[in-house]
C-alpha cells in the first residue's frame, strides 16, 4: 500500500540493520506507529532518500543523515 503511493519501504531488515539506520538517522525504534505524534517519540530524519542498484541489487540510500556519522564502503567482487 505504501509502495503504491510512491513511498519507499524497507521490506526485510534485520533488527541490527534497523538499530544501525536508526542510530544514523537519529530516530527511536517505536513498537508501534500507532501515535507517532507523541511527544517521547523521536522519528529522526535525512535530506535524501533513494533507491540504488548496484550490480543487480536494489539498495535504500540514506543521504544527509542527522547524525552524519554512518558510512557504508560497498565492494564486490566475482565469487
Amino acid at each position: 500500500m505504501l509502495a503504491e503511493k510512491g513511498v519507499i519501504v524497507i521490506e526485510h531488515a534485520d533488527f541490527d540493520g534497523v538499530e544501525r539506520l536508526s542510530a544514523a538517522l537519529g530516530a527511536e525504534i517505536l513498537s508501534t506507529f500507532d501515535a507517532p505524534e507523541r511527544k517521547d517519540s523521536v522519528l529522526g530524519g535525512c535530506a535524501l532518500i533513494e533507491e540504488i542498484i548496484v550490480g543487480e541489487d536494489k539498495m535504500i540510500k540514506f543521504s544527509g543523515c542527522k547524525k552524519g556519522e554512518a558510512c557504508t564502503i560497498m565492494i564486490r567482487g566475482a565469487s
